[in-house]
């Protein structure tokens, strides 16, 4: 009988143990899901941007409907942001414009995307040069 409440001791222990020190694991990763940081803070205004801009986070794109979030707000054609309005959506970026000003908003801004052909170095499927 001690030893089945010796077992159940040690099983709770390392149950609490796990809990408090595995979420402390993942501490140094950021998460990419997570909202900026004016909108978790309650007292901070609905509009807020960041201090670089506006960041294009997500884009949905159907037949009948097409949005946008942009930090944290979910906006569609006509809508401002900022000083700006949202003059397109496409699947990749978002237009603003302010005046005669555009400034695009782009899902991956660090990512440069070439042709296949200059992705592989001028090399066909089989890595070898001869479709050159």
């Amino acid at each position: 009988m001690n030893s089945l409440r010796l077992l159940r001791t040690l099983a709770c222990v390392g149950l609490a143990h796990a809990v408090v020190v595995l979420p402390a694991a993942g501490q140094g990763m950021a998460d990419p899901t997570r909202p900026p940081a004016g909108l978790l803070d309650e007292r901070a205004p609905a509009d807020t941007v960041t201090a670089s801009g506006p960041v294009l986070q997500t884009v949905m794109i159907s037949p009948s409907s097409a949005f946008a979030i942009i930090s944290g707000r979910k906006v569609v054609v006509g809508d401002m942001v900022g000083e700006a309005r949202v003059a397109r959506i496409s699947e990749e970026a978002v237009q603003l414009r302010r005046g005669k000003e555009v400034l695009t908003l782009k899902m991956y801004p660090d990512i440069l995307k070439l042709p296949a052909s200059e992705r592989m170095g001028g090399k066909n499927q089989t890595g070898d040069n001869k479709g050159k």
